[in-house]
């Protein structure tokens, strides 16, 4: 049995070295010191409850748990190694996609620039999931559309209000709240009836994950280009591991305000647009 130093819980392995949940503790925070006991047990049932124990409670355990982000080479290489625009080329996926520190960061973002990217030929759905966290204003916001005449793809993008400010503009997030995130593409073809993969962007960590593809699925008039459902035949299929459960609520809560149907696995929100 485990037993933590700050709400109980416990897991077992059975004879055959299978791992098995009996508790899930779901108020853990962020960062923090978690003690253990361990004591082996004799199972009568799949109900640890019902066993005999045997053996004595090990010396306490003390797991120094940190929200920790995969190493920096896990996703693109700064501006300076990204040519004149901050986008790079993929050769395997055949996508490009932004770098990590492209110009984009020192200018944050609000619904402004959503009304306006139609007037440059880039066209898009969106949605915007704004929640609080730690007292702060965020906001996750993907996309999916046209971007230009040649290009076709999605982004996400995590945001954050780091002073407070009446007007609804929001900071690109610093590195130390960037998240794990991961997204793929597809275009639905009607004469076959099927979605063809496009793209896959790694899941790693990310303060904007974009990726785009040659080809032209279409434009709009600009007078209906706020409509939320202009592609429907491009998705995105989105992975999101959030920073604790306080965030996995805020962000979840406002999903289902707006009808996105998500899973939920651990921190990990896993959704479809």
């Amino acid at each position: 049995w485990l037993f933590g130093a700050r709400t109980p819980g416990s897991a077992y392995v059975n004879s055959k070295g299978e791992s098995r949940v009996y508790y899930i503790e779901k108020g853990i925070e962020a960062t923090g010191d978690y003690q253990y006991r361990i004591r082996s047990v004799v199972l009568n049932g799949e109900d640890p409850t019902e066993g005999g124990y045997h053996g004595k409670f090990s010396p306490v355990v003390t797991h120094h748990y940190i929200y920790s982000p995969e190493p920096e080479d896990n996703f693109a290489p700064g501006i300076e190694e990204a040519g004149v625009l901050g986008y790079l080329y993929d050769e395997k996926e055949n996508v490009f996609y932004t770098a990590n520190n492209p110009w984009q960061r020192n200018f944050g973002f609000n619904r402004t620039y959503d009304f306006f990217s139609q007037f440059v030929m880039i066209q898009y759905d969106t949605k915007r999931f704004e929640f609080k966290h730690q007292g702060s204003d965020w906001m996750i916001q993907p996309w999916k559309g046209q971007y230009g005449m040649v290009l076709y793809g999605g982004e996400v993008g995590v945001y954050r209000k780091y002073t407070e400010r009446n007007v609804n503009h929001y900071d690109c997030v610093n590195d130390e709240d960037r998240l794990m995130m991961s997204l793929s593409a597809y275009h639905y073809v009607a004469e076959t009836k099927e979605w063809v993969h496009d793209f896959d962007r790694p899941y790693a960590t990310y303060w904007w994950v974009t990726g785009f593809v040659m080809g032209y699925i279409r434009f709009i008039d600009p007078a209906t280009a706020q409509n939320s459902n202009n592609f429907p035949d491009l998705r995105l299929d989105v992975r999101i591991t959030v920073k604790d459960f306080e965030m996995l609520e805020g962000l979840t809560k406002e999903m289902k305000a707006q009808g996105v149907d998500h899973t939920v696995s651990g921190l990990d929100v896993y959704f479809s647009f």
